[in-house]
């Protein structure tokens, strides 16, 4: 007679007992609740259950705390945390070691019951086959699931500790802006204060790329100009190069493309990086020799072969627009034949270190905007990786052409968080612009009833949920429906489009917020509004 399963699930509400019970019951299995530590504890001493789930809203203990002790008491049954979105406090290290099981976090966009269910039923699948004699290769399957749940896990954890960073940041490009203001143009410290503020920009640019990741979002595609892109760029990758290697660049006048700029900061790092790499290698085979490394970067419009077009599938939209061609070159090393049949595979490397997915995320990239890569390379001679990529249409610049406006226009900041505030009010006092601080919107209809012929624009963060964001909007709108409002979020446009479709909003700003985006977004906004 076959022994009957049980799994154990412990929460406070209760509320999940029902679905789970029914998702076990299709593969034999029965669920027995408990609502407290106390409770599950002594039920696990008094029965045999065949995997625990804990829901993080226990009242005499933290659902942490209960892991640790199911886990000691039963080291090799799998066991499941759910937690709330919200609690971000959980250590990282704990949901990488130390317990035979996964964290799955509970929100709006995910399903953890299916998630729990699934991974319990998995895990009891290879010990089943583990038992059948095939522990080996069950055992090897176990591991590769229990690291890819941690691995997606650790991932969670990091995009739910998102806003924290994302002020952090706020904080760092507020302040090094007023810091560059204040010591003067001709200051020697002003190339420093340039490579904190990009670096602190890229630093938002890859938290945004991960909150957009974690959510299976696309990202936001803007013109570029490459030539002043990768200017940018190498003053931060500059000072990853071993000291022996100089930067050549080439960059010919250009069209601006179109694609997501933290992607493309992916590749030209990436290539840059192992291109110091290569040549860093050399100097180590070199034995002392005299040996100087070269990174170079040209940028120039490209003229497709015949060839090249039916290789990669060129259509003909693409073509009408032109592309532009980037190389990047060393002579480090160099490379194989038979390496370069297979530099572009997953997981392939060269390097002792590497975990093979820097070029694999390269071709990745390039493919996504619309490009092609190639590369040509010769053992003790260098490589060159050569990116290709489809202009987009031709811009009009008209920043040249904004007005100054002066102290005679006022702008009304409405944000709750108090450093926020202070550091909206340098920055847009150095811009020579009054402005009035509130802290809510009943504070900010005050200010707007009384001032508001004085007001040329409001700038407002949105911090609660998008229908009382559209409420507020709409009170401020009742009072002077002419004045622009710009919205400041960390929230992707995308998410806010009914806000811009009922015609409450004119301009939107994502956090962390860069000074100079401020700067253009509030002057295109009062421009227009004037035009208006």
């Amino acid at each position: 007679m076959q022994e009957s399963k049980s799994v154990l699930v412990t929460e406070d509400s209760g509320e999940s007992v029902a679905a789970f019970a029914e998702l076990f019951d299709e593969i034999d299995i029965n669920v027995e609740h408990c609502r407290d530590a106390e409770s599950a504890l002594q039920m696990a001493g008094e029965s045999s259950f065949s995997a625990f789930i804990v829901v993080d809203d226990i009242t005499d203990s933290t659902g942490l705390e209960l892991v640790r002790k199911f886990s000691s008491r039963n080291s090799d049954c799998p066991i499941v945390l759910i937690a709330d979105l919200n609690k971000r406090r959980i250590p990282l290290e704990e949901v990488s070691i130390g317990w035979n099981g996964c964290y799955i976090l509970r929100d709006k966009q995910t399903n953890y019951i299916s998630s729990a269910f699934s991974w319990i039923n998995h895990a009891l699948q290879l010990a089943e086959k583990e038992k059948g004699g095939r522990s080996s290769a069950a055992s090897d399957e176990n591991r590769e699931l229990l690291r890819s749940q941690r691995l997606e896990s650790v991932g969670m954890l990091a995009s739910g500790i998102a806003h924290d960073f994302n002020n952090i940041l706020m904080a760092i490009l507020g302040n090094t802006s007023i810091a560059r203001d204040k010591i003067g143009k001709e200051h020697e410290a002003q190339r420093f204060l340039n490579i904190i503020e990009q670096c602190a920009e890229r630093a938002s640019a890859l938290s945004t790329s991960l909150m957009r990741y974690a959510r299976g979002e696309k990202s936001d595609w803007i013109p570029i100009y490459l030539p002043d892109h990768v200017d940018e760029l190498l003053n931060i990758i500059s000072t990853g190069l071993p000291g022996h290697v100089m930067i050549e660049k080439d960059f010919e006048k250009v069209p601006p493309i179109e694609g997501d700029s933290t992607k493309l900061q992916q590749v030209i790092m990436n290539l840059c990086l192992n291109a110091g790499d290569a040549m860093n290698e050399r100097k180590v085979r070199s034995g002392g020799q005299s040996y100087m490394g070269i990174l170079s970067i040209s940028i120039q419009p490209a003229q497709l072969s015949e060839e090249q077009i039916q290789q990669y599938g060129v259509l003909e939209p693409a073509l009408a627009r032109g592309f532009i061609r980037m190389d990047i070159g060393d002579n480090g090393v160099g490379m194989s034949s038979s390496t370069l049949q297979t530099i572009f595979r997953p997981f392939f490397t060269t390097k002792k270190s590497g975990r093979g997915l820097g070029l694999s995320s390269v071709h990745g990239i390039v493919e996504e905007l619309g490009g092609f890569i190639e590369v040509a390379s010769e053992q003790d001679v260098g490589t060159t990786f050569s990116v290709y990529l489809p202009c987009s249409e031709p811009l009009e610049d008209d920043a040249h052409n904004l007005p100054d406006m002066l102290a005679e226009s006022a702008v009304l900041v409405i944000e709750y968080d108090e450093e926020m505030r202070r550091l909206l009010a340098l920055n847009l006092q150095n811009m020579d612009y009054q402005v009035l601080l509130v802290e809510n919107l009943d504070e900010a209809l005050a200010v707007f009833l009384e001032h508001q012929e004085r007001i040329s624009l409001i700038l407002c963060g949105i911090a609660r949920s998008l229908q009382q964001a559209m409420r507020d909007m709409e009170s401020l709108h009742r009072v002077n429906a002419r004045t622009p409002i710009v919205i400041m979020s960390e929230a992707e446009k995308a998410e806010l489009t009914p806000l811009f479709d009922e015609g409450l909003v004119t301009g939107y700003i994502q956090q962390p917020i860069k000074p100079d985006v401020l700067i253009r977004v509030i002057r295109e906004g009062i421009r227009k509004s004037e035009i208006g």
